[in-house]
């Protein structure tokens, strides 16, 4: 995991990434405090990316991807900021180097093995609460397995395709990834061991699998912010995308928001903006005053408290030989409703008022160094949160800060490097050599590194 934010007003916006990068290994894991997360997209224009979640794009790490991105956009420019972020993923759609046959089924057989699971999990529940005095066969067993897998094909099946997936059958689906579907399914259950339906169920899944957008239920996908300037803009903004890998020679991904610095607050711009990515816990208790467990929590225990009161008040009364009518249950349970509706809208109102608005008025007129300070303290403070309670130390090691300004285009405020610079001119030299920056040509030395 991550902790990474964006920090904008009409000033400009401020960038902060921590360095922490956790690798499964066996059954542990381990964590590196080095990782690269935040990146300049463009070495002349005021554009900024960061990325967290999975490391890699179907196993390439993101920073080759993104400086190889850099380096073929050039001196290409766009009006809006959302000209850079569509650039970019044409660049992961449509570049045939980035993708392969063996990596397409690595990544589909990623979201077989899991979701798989997440089917056994389920049916061994079933067969807990079913088979509470005895031992259920094996026939007894792929019943309650064929059930629950019905009922998550209902589920998965009514979730939105992606929209930007090819048109493919299934005949051309299992033609490209038959072998690497039936190792999952031989491997989980084991192919003698199952009906022919069965089978046929979870093939017919795994297809399903292949171009349903399924970011509601996986942690194991990348998260890209790009952030800055176009060029007829004059205040920043920042696009957010999901993005999985591809499969079938189609880009997964979504757009996951947008927030745009305006001339004035409204439903689609904002005079200052505090955007957590990855673990936002802190960022949340730090804006609103109070954690977003806590919150849920108060808010869950009135609902229970109210859904249990007419049931209990009716137990009471009728126990002393009075009549309670049902239709005064119903009418409780409408009032309730009304209650716990009430008590939402005003914690809202309080949270806002108290704590989210005196921040945001302060945030509009803060200088861009302070808008750096910010970004770091909070990325800080989610670190220190991690390291000061037994939660593993997700979050850490240096954090690289930068501010985009219009006029300036992109700074580093903080920046680690894993060598020394005065010891590698030539890593400046090279970074500066290219045809647009050619001395005969009229092009401006760029700005950032």
């Amino acid at each position: 995991m991550t902790a990474e934010i964006a920090i904008m007003n009409r000033q400009g916006i401020a960038l902060a990434a921590d360095s922490a990068t956790s690798t499964i290994l066996g059954t542990g894991f381990k964590v590196y405090n080095s990782a690269n997360k935040l990146f300049a997209l463009s070495k002349i224009h005021p554009v900024g990316i960061m990325v967290y979640g999975n490391s890699a794009f179907m196993n390439i790490p993101w920073e080759t991807l993104i400086k190889v991105f850099r380096e073929n956009l050039g001196t290409k420019k766009y009006d809006l900021l959302e000209g850079y972020a569509t650039e970019f993923i044409n660049f992961l759609a449509h570049n045939q180097s980035l993708s392969s046959l063996s990596a397409e089924k690595e990544l589909l057989q990623g979201l077989i093995y899991k979701h798989l699971n997440t089917l056994f999990e389920r049916a061994n529940k079933t067969m807990h609460k079913k088979f509470t005095s005895s031992i259920p066969t094996n026939a007894e067993r792929l019943e309650v397995l064929q059930g629950e897998l019905d009922k998550y094909f209902e589920v998965v099946n009514a979730l939105e395709n992606y929209n930007n997936m090819p048109n493919y059958s299934r005949d051309d689906f299992m033609e490209r990834f038959n072998d690497a579907v039936i190792m999952v399914v031989d491997e989980l259950i084991g192919l003698d061991n199952i009906t022919e339906v069965l089978k046929e169920s979870i093939l017919e899944l795994s297809f399903l699998l292949s171009y349903k957008n399924l970011f509601e239920y996986d942690n194991d996908h990348a998260g890209i912010v790009i952030a800055g300037f176009g060029e007829n803009e004059i205040f920043p903004s920042v696009f957010t995308y999901n993005i999985d890998g591809i499969i079938q020679g189609g880009l997964r991904y979504e757009l996951a928001g947008n927030s745009t610095v305006g001339f004035t607050s409204s439903r689609d711009e904002t005079t200052g903006a505090i955007i957590p990515f990855a673990q936002q816990e802190m960022v949340h208790s730090f804006v609103e005053g109070i954690h977003p467990n806590l919150k849920e929590l108060i808010q869950n225990s009135i609902k229970d408290i109210l859904d249990k009161y007419p049931a209990l008040l009716k137990e009471s009364l009728e126990g002393e030989n009075h009549s309670f009518p049902k239709e005064y249950v119903d009418k409780m349970f409408e009032i309730n409703a009304s209650i716990l509706s009430a008590f939402e809208i005003e914690m809202e109102e309080a949270i806002t008022e108290g704590y989210v608005h005196p921040l945001l008025e302060t945030l509009e007129i803060l200088p861009k160094e302070e808008l750096a300070s910010m970004a770091k303290a909070l990325v800080n403070l989610t670190s220190l949160k991690r390291k000061v309670t037994l939660d593993a130390e997700t979050v850490g090691g240096p954090i690289d800060v930068a501010v985009i300004t219009k006029g300036d285009g992109f700074i580093w405020m903080e920046r680690k490097h894993y060598f020394q610079p005065e010891l590698n001119n030539q890593f400046f030299q090279n970074y500066f050599r290219s045809d647009y920056f050619d001395t005969n040509k009229t092009v401006s030395r760029p700005r950032n590194l």
